[in-house]
């Protein structure tokens, strides 16, 4: 799998030219090691800290659901310029032919009283 960096904490995964995965490093957080991962909404995996701290979402599934509930939960954890970080993600999706555009933007879903994303359930890699 390739792997193209597009800003200080994307990365996007190809795959024979098809995008794969992503992986979004949190601020301020990208040199810890990973001590455990559990699942998020439809598509997302929070890795943490041994202190329990959230420090990337690997994104399994990109595709434009997945990225409005990444939105949504970089939103909750107070990602600083979450949008800026995941544009690069929304480009692509939209140079796939996917329909990356109907992904609201932050003060559309803000406006609109977005649901937040809940992590939830353990899934231990």
């Amino acid at each position: 799998m390739m792997g193209m960096r597009y800003s200080a904490g994307l990365r996007l995964s190809y795959r024979r030219g098809k995008l794969m995965a992503a992986y979004l490093a949190l601020p301020e957080r990208r040199s810890v090691p990973v001590a455990r991962s559990r699942e998020a909404p439809e598509g997302l995996v929070v890795d943490y800290d041994k202190e329990g701290h959230e420090i990337g979402i690997e994104i399994v599934d990109p595709c434009p659901e997945v990225l409005e509930e990444l939105l949504k939960l970089t939103r909750k954890l107070g990602v600083p310029n979450a949008e800026e970080e995941v544009d690069p993600l929304r480009r692509e999706l939209a140079r796939e032919g996917t329909d990356a555009a109907k992904v609201p933007t932050e003060a559309a879903a803000s406006d609109a009283g977005a649901p937040e994303a809940v992590v939830s359930g353990p899934a231990n890699r």
